[in-house]
């Protein structure tokens, strides 16, 4: 079968099955995976980066996807990170080996976003947002195979939300989700500024998965955090996917360290 045609079949099965699920009152909605279907051609996106960088340089991902660097298109205003002022045409080559296994169930309201390759590349899985409420969720995840601990990644997220900024953090809540190890905070913005300015809060929570390590990020407005508490901290209760088939001896305590995106 032609792949572009086996591609499209995939597509339309996925949405009936999306469309079933809601019909039937789930509201599940499936995160979309970054795999390769045989024959696939890479896709192509724009990126920010150094001035050292040369055209046919190549970096992986923590998930095995290669960035090739095609052309480089001199500084852009679309790069507002003065130390990566060059943009670049890059080539994206979805890993062979490794395939998210996430899925979600969202109550009703929320409505799915697109995901550029490049994004993908650094790891993100879902994005959705319910206008009405104000509440905006992404999901990334990362494979667990380099030497990081959990719990120094944990520190080292923690340590970049605040530093330099005036947000502040709350305690960190650890948690056992049936099995599967877990930590939660929250963050809350500086005071906003302007007559009509929202202040934010997000509520960060990180799940130790069998063979990927997964964030959970959901913003709101801080005035109503408290409201939708209970509904943003069951979002992760409603993924699935986190558990493998894997022999006793398969004990790891590798996580991934996420590449700046």
């Amino acid at each position: 079968m032609n792949p572009a045609r086996l591609a499209h079949r995939l597509a339309a099965v996925g949405l009936m099955l999306c469309a079933a699920t809601a019909s039937a009152g789930g509201h599940m909605v499936y995160i979309p995976q970054f795999y390769v279907i045989p024959g696939q051609k890479p896709t192509q996106d724009e990126v920010c980066v150094t001035a050292d960088v040369a055209v046919g340089a190549k970096s992986r991902s923590q998930n095995g996807d290669v960035m090739e660097i095609i052309s480089l298109n001199g500084t852009s205003a679309m790069c507002r990170n003065k130390d990566k002022a060059i943009l670049a045409h890059v080539l994206l080559t979805p890993a062979s080996d490794f395939t998210s296994s996430l899925k979600i169930g969202l109550p009703p309201g929320f409505r799915e976003l697109p995901i550029s390759d490049r994004n993908r590349f650094y790891g993100e899985r879902f994005e959705a947002e319910d206008p009405k409420r104000h509440l905006h969720v992404w999901i990334k995840s990362w494979r667990r195979d380099n030497a990081a601990s959990f719990n120094t990644w944990i520190q080292r997220e923690r340590g970049s939300q605040v530093d330099g900024n005036e947000r502040t953090q709350s305690r960190t809540e650890t948690f056992d989700l049936d099995g599967i190890e877990g930590r939660r905070w929250d963050i809350i913005d500086a005071p906003a500024k302007g007559l009509f300015a929202k202040r934010k809060a997000w509520v960060m929570t990180y799940l130790k998965g069998d063979k990927e390590l997964v964030r959970i990020e959901v913003a709101a407005n801080a005035d109503d955090l408290e409201k939708v508490r209970e509904e943003i901290t069951a979002i992760a209760e409603h993924l699935e996917g986190l558990r493998a088939d894997r022999s006793p001896s398969e004990t790891s305590e590798s996580v991934p360290t996420p590449p700046a995106s």
